[in-house]
């Protein structure tokens, strides 16, 4: 069990995932993930989309609260 509360950027939340093959993973807070470009809905529609073909690519159930 790894407990984290200190990511925040989406492509280091990626890496974490893929390198330690985590089975599930709670992202507890999707607002905090950090990405630089776009209004609220735009950055929170594309960490949404990412995350959830990462589940997929990395075979893992991700859960994401707001």
């Amino acid at each position: 069990m790894a407990f984290y509360d200190d990511i925040y950027s989406l492509s280091e939340i990626l890496t974490e995932i893929k390198e330690h093959k985590y089975e599930f993973v709670v992202i507890d807070f999707l607002q905090n993930i950090f990405l630089k470009d776009g209004d609220e809905y735009t950055r929170l529609s594309f960490a949404t989309l990412a995350l959830q073909k990462a589940a997929k690519a990395f075979d893992c159930c991700i859960l994401v609260l707001s």
